[in-house]
């Protein structure tokens, strides 16, 4: 069964006097990561999540069936708004293989970078080509985590 990637970026949505809370942030995604860490590896899926105050950038990767599940979860939930595709398509192997769900810190991609992916409309050649520069410099962030020996994923 071949493997399928698909990346997304989000508007984050915070509860009402948490937007500047460094803290909330921080457990948020914590949360986020846990609970990649129980669900993915039975599905299946690898991937990575950066997360910004206001954005999430998530690249998934596995079966297609069980990436478009796991999109359908995604998309249910409430901790995201205005979300855009900005990758879905087949891959002769993973990327991340090693992790249920890698953090990668948001330094490893420019924001006006991500905010421009936010505002293409979804489907777009523009929307494919931003996706694939943000796919290209996240790759190259989560290896230096690697080479540096930080690994921020749950299963280290």
């Amino acid at each position: 069964m071949p493997l399928y990637c698909l990346a997304y970026i989000s508007e984050r949505v915070v509860p009402d006097g948490e937007d500047a809370d460094p803290d909330f942030l921080a457990w948020e995604l914590e949360q986020i990561l846990q609970a990649s860490a129980r669900n993915n590896p039975s599905d299946g899926i690898t991937g990575v999540l950066m997360s910004t105050d206001t954005l999430f950038l998530q690249y998934v990767e596995g079966r297609q069936r069980n990436v478009r599940e796991c999109f359908d979860r995604i998309e249910r939930d409430p901790r995201h708004k205005n979300i855009k595709t900005l990758v879905y398509k087949p891959v002769e192997q993973r990327v991340f293989a090693d992790w249920s769900m890698a953090q990668c810190p948001a330094s490893a991609v420019d924001q006006q970078l991500l905010r421009s992916a936010l505002a293409v409309p979804e489907g777009t050649d523009e929307a494919t080509r931003l996706g694939e520069v943000i796919l290209e410099r996240l790759r190259a962030g989560c290896a230096r985590i690697e080479s540096e020996g930080t690994d921020q994923s749950p299963d280290s």
